[in-house]
């Protein structure tokens, strides 16, 4: 009887240690987050998601889809609207392969980023290493509606780009989450975000615009 009872004693201790990611989500049902945009609306705040298309970027023939897919919400809070977002899409958007956002130059004007920063700061899919940029001349919406060459995922290529541009060339700087909130808060310092502008932007969002 005592050896069974340890026995019993021994089987749920290990039960309740080796319980596996019970939070764990299947690859198939989980759309992940490539760019982040934010700008000024009627109501409050026009948020822009880019996520990655599996079925374009997984295929091994050419596919006549875009790679990436965007949705928009509307609202006050980021932490709602991105929870809104699972109305437009099949599946749960996932922030942990996010590389970039932007803020759209009026947005960043006029109702300012802290409310943003500290939604990113709080959310915990968001690693520290993402690039913040601001739309100069546009809006975060229409820069994340444009296809690019050469790097298929848009915002792949604006961090790339920003990365390669801020190791070999001092015209550009990046800047990342920690940093730009001690830049906001620090006296005596002051936060500079590098600027993204679009330039020839006729049809530059159709799958037409890249065979060409």
């Amino acid at each position: 009887m005592k050896k069974l009872l340890i026995a019993i004693i021994l089987g749920s201790a290990l039960g309740i240690a080796l319980t596996g990611c019970w939070n764990s989500r299947e690859i198939n049902s989980v759309a992940f987050i490539n760019s982040i945009g934010f700008d000024k609306a009627a109501d409050g705040i026009l948020m822009t998601v880019q996520v990655l298309n599996p079925k374009a970027i997984a295929a091994q023939k050419t596919v006549n889809e875009p790679p990436v897919i965007v949705f928009t919400e509307t609202g006050k809070d980021p932490f709602e609207m991105l929870r809104k977002l699972i109305t437009q899409s099949s599946r749960r958007l996932n922030a942990s392969h996010l590389h970039i956002v932007i803020f759209g130059e009026d947005f960043a004007k006029e109702d300012g980023i802290s409310e943003i920063l500290d939604f990113f700061l709080r959310e915990h899919q968001v690693r520290t290493d993402v690039y913040f940029t601001v739309a100069k001349g546009t809006s975060a919406n229409n820069i994340l509606h444009i296809l690019t060459t050469l790097d298929s995922i848009p915002g792949v290529k604006l961090s790339n780009s920003l990365k390669n541009s801020d190791d070999a060339w001092a015209g550009t700087k990046t800047i990342k989450i920690v940093d730009l909130v001690n830049n906001i808060v620090s006296e005596g310092s002051e936060a500079v975000i590098t600027g993204i502008e679009v330039i020839n932007r006729d049809e530059n969002n159709s799958i037409d615009s890249l065979k060409k």
